[in-house]
C-alpha cells in the first residue's frame, strides 16, 4: 500500500512533502532539513495520516448513488450538480459545483477523487455506474443533461467526436494522400480506408456512409 509502519521518504504523502516543503523553504532550511522535517511531521501525525487513508480509501470503493446524494443535488434538467453542504456551497463558483477539466469535461471531488460529473448523473439516474464510457449525444462535454448522456464504447465515443483541429482538410475523416483525398474511419483497432478521390467532398461523402454503417447513431460528419 501507499503507507507503511515505517517512515520512509517514498511512503510519506506527496501532500505533507509538499508542504513541510514549502514551509522548510520559508524558514531558509537546506534540502536534507527540509527532508526531516517531513519525516518528524509524519512520525508525529502517522496514525491520523493512515486512518484518513484507509477512510478515503473505503469511501471510494463505496461510492453510491445514495452516498453521492448525501453530499450532492443533481438537476437532471440543467446538469447541474450543487453542494448539500453549505460551507462548500459557497465556495463554489456560481454554486455549481465542480470545475472543467482540461478537455472540458466537469469534474468534482469526493473524498480526494476526482469524478466526471456525467458519471455521477448516470449513477444518480439509473442506480448503478456505466458499464463502459458515457458519450454527450450533442458533443458539448460540460453538458450534463441526463437526456444528452448515453453509455457508449470508447469507439462510439470517439466517432462523436468532431474533425480534428489543425486538420489539413477541415473534413472529419477526410486526409491528404498523395495528391488525391482519403475517406478513413478507426473501426475496431484498425483504421479503414473507403477510396481516394479527387476532390474533398467526394471523400467526406465516403466518410458519412461508412460512419452511419459502422456507428449509426455516434456517427458525427462535421
Amino acid at each position: 500500500g501507499p503507507f507503511s509502519l515505517g517512515a520512509t521518504m517514498s511512503t510519506i504523502p506527496a501532500s505533507i512533502r509538499y508542504r513541510e516543503s514549502r514551509a522548510g523553504r520559508r524558514a531558509g532550511m537546506d534540502p536534507d532539513k527540509r527532508k526531516m522535517r517531513e519525516k518528524r511531521y509524519y512520525e508525529k501525525n502517522r496514525e491520523v495520516i493512515l486512518e484518513r487513508a484507509r477512510s478515503a480509501k473505503k469511501s471510494r470503493s463505496e461510492l453510491t448513488r445514495e452516498g453521492v446524494l448525501k453530499l450532492l443535488e443533481y438537476d437532471p434538467s440543467t446538469g447541474e450538480f450543487r453542494w448539500r453542504d453549505p460551507t462548500r456551497a459557497r465556495k463554489a463558483k456560481s454554486g455549481i459545483a465542480g470545475s472543467l477539466d482540461h478537455e472540458g469535461y466537469r469534474q468534482i471531488g469526493i473524498y480526494g477523487r476526482n469524478y466526471r460529473a456525467s458519471r455521477l448523473a448516470w449513477l444518480i439516474v439509473n442506480g448503478a455506474w456505466p458499464a463502459d464510457m458515457i458519450d454527450h449525444i450533442n458533443g458539448a462535454r460540460s453538458d450534463d443533461r441526463i437526456s444528452n448522456l448515453r453509455p457508449a464504447t470508447n469507439a462510439q465515443n470517439q466517432c462523436n467526436k468532431p474533425a480534428r483541429r489543425g486538420s489539413s482538410t477541415g473534413l472529419k475523416g477526410v486526409t491528404r494522400s498523395k495528391g488525391k483525398y482519403r475517406a478513413q474511419l478507426y473501426v475496431a483497432g484498425r483504421t479503414l480506408t473507403f477510396g481516394h478521390y479527387d476532390n474533398p467532398g467526394d471523400a467526406h461523402a465516403a466518410y458519412r456512409n461508412a460512419a452511419k454503417k459502422y456507428f449509426g447513431d455516434f456517427a458525427r460528419f462535421e
